[in-house]
């Protein structure tokens, strides 16, 4: 099951741009090298001082719409992955090094991957919990598979 959801969530984060009929971004690599190609395009395009800068602070990630990611201070959301060291916003160049998600993400995870991928949502910032989840499912007569 973990399996599938970290592929949905790759699914979710290259939807927006394909090469050749394939995803754009397959490793974190690929992201890392996306992301300094959009940010030269925009410094050209904007005549802005948009640049790749590190951000060291903790960001605490969450689930919204089935995928994991961040809210950058720029207003972006960053989709994040749980086996990458650095996640990339694609807005205002942000390279992400301290990300945490919940000790239960692969619990979490399980809960999520029984609703409808329209309600798969997980925000530990406003208090939610594995247990929360759980509970919310059996309100709902969903089950684990």
């Amino acid at each position: 099951m973990h399996k599938n959801y970290i592929e949905n969530a790759l699914h979710q984060m290259v939807h927006v741009k394909r090469r050749n009929g394939k995803p754009a971004i397959l490793s974190q690599e690929d992201a890392r090298l996306w992301q300094a190609d959009k940010i030269a395009q925009k410094q050209k395009r904007e005549d802005s001082d948009i640049a790749l800068h590190q951000e060291v602070e903790e960001y605490v990630a969450f689930v919204d719409w089935g995928r994991w990611i961040l809210l950058c201070h720029c207003g972006a959301g960053v989709a994040v992955h749980p086996d990458w060291t650095e996640h990339y916003c694609f807005g205002c160049g942000a390279i992400f090094l301290n990300v945490t998600f919940p000790a239960e993400r692969l619990d979490v995870e399980a809960a999520l991957l029984v609703r409808h991928k329209n309600n798969r949502f997980f925000f530990p910032q406003k208090g939610e919990t594995l247990e929360t989840l759980v509970e919310e499912n059996t309100e709902h007569g969903l089950v684990e598979k």
